[in-house]
């Protein structure tokens, strides 16, 4: 036990949010499980624990990043468990799967007792792990029958069963349906496949995603297909904070491709950017939150979600460029041919011009006459 002790972003590079104290200043946007819960743990649980990472960004700044990540719990020892990573971070290659870490109840902001996962089948009893398997196949087929979500659901365990995908993996797998109708879309809006340049424009509104691409870098801007956005949380305006259930305005980049999110494959924007993150020093601010993600299934809190089918378009066509050649715009409305949203008591004085660089990056792009679908 005199091991024990968390790690400090100073000397370890990163360090653990405690669950408890933002559940406290956020209790109907910050969820976490109960005490009782959170303190009857035992070896093979699989808990959510929200790390802070420092990083060095591509300006030689210095930023600490939030992800929450997945820990196995190995050992207990008194009020301490001892754990290790289940996944490797997004923003880094310091911290890896495996590292061992000792962390508290007070850490936890979600529990996956396993009974999915590969080492809880490695320890079931022959007996119990035949009936358990098909039970869960019959249940899993039904759910993934029924909804995006039950496939999304579906393929994050088998993906977490087989040790995950490689990217590479997964766009092998996705091409075969994905390409052809992608190559059809394009064709029919006069651009090359895999295009130059690519963006994404996103209204909250109207809850609609629109795709534009272009076949030169100094081309112009053609108008590709308008899929619906199925799931988003809050209201208009930026998102300020953690837990605050806001999807981010602003304009964009692709951050990272996850071919094993819990909601089929998505696409990671850079929030906080520069923008987010200057404005939040001016303002005071800390912990904006992160993690935000374009993605399958047809809910999301934070996020955009548009279905899996979607987001798996969306996902291999972002694989054909480089990541500084994927834009993604988020406004509250199509600022092209719609005023702003009034401003509410609350909101920052830097609002306005945060619409004005949206609207002035979406003059690049000319409003479709006609709406064309992406499926």
């Amino acid at each position: 036990m005199t091991s024990a002790r968390l790690a400090a972003l100073e000397t370890d590079g990163w360090t653990i949010d405690d669950g408890e104290q933002a559940h406290a200043a956020h209790p109907e946007s910050y969820w976490i499980p109960p005490r009782a819960a959170r303190t009857a743990l035992g070896p093979g649980d699989l808990v959510k624990i929200r790390f802070y990472i420092r990083v060095q960004t591509q300006t030689g700044e210095t930023e600490d990043q939030g992800e929450r990540m997945w820990v196995e719990i190995q050992e207990r020892h008194g009020d301490w468990y001892l754990g290790t990573l289940d996944n490797d971070p997004c923003c880094t290659d310091a911290i890896q799967s495996g590292m061992p870490l000792w962390f508290q109840a007070r850490h936890v902001i979600d529990i996956d007792l396993g009974p999915l996962s590969q080492r809880r089948f490695r320890k079931m009893k022959a007996a119990r792990w035949a009936t358990a398997s098909l039970s869960l196949m019959a249940l899993c087929a039904l759910v993934v029958l029924c909804t995006d979500h039950g496939q999304a659901w579906f393929g994050y365990w088998q993906s977490k069963l087989r040790g995950g995908y490689r990217l590479e993996e997964r766009l092998g797998q996705l091409a075969p349906d994905v390409e052809p109708g992608l190559r059809q879309v394009f064709a029919a809006a006069d651009v090359a496949f895999p295009p130059a340049e690519l963006s994404l424009l996103a209204f909250k509104r109207t809850r609609t995603l629109e795709v534009y691409a272009r076949s030169e870098a100094a081309g112009p801007w053609r108008y590709v297909a308008t899929l619906p956005v199925l799931g988003l949380s809050g209201q208009p305006g930026p998102k300020l904070r953690e837990g605050d259930r806001q999807v981010p305005e602003g304009v964009y980049q692709v951050a990272f491709l996850n071919p094993n999110g819990r909601f089929d494959v998505s696409i990671r924007l850079d929030y906080p950017n520069r923008f987010d993150r200057e404005h939040a020093r001016q303002d005071g601010r800390t912990q904006l939150g992160g993690d935000i993600m374009i993605h399958g299934a047809s809910s999301s809190v934070g996020c955009l979600a548009v279905g899996n089918r979607a987001a798996e378009r969306l996902f291999y066509l972002a694989a054909q460029l480089p990541g500084d050649k994927v834009h993604i715009v988020v406004g509250p409305t199509d600022l092209r041919s719609a005023a702003p949203p009034v401003m509410q008591p609350g909101q920052p004085p830097w609002l306005p011009d945060l619409y004005e660089t949206i609207r002035t990056e979406l003059s690049h792009y000319p409003a479709p006459a006609n709406t064309r679908p992406f499926l």
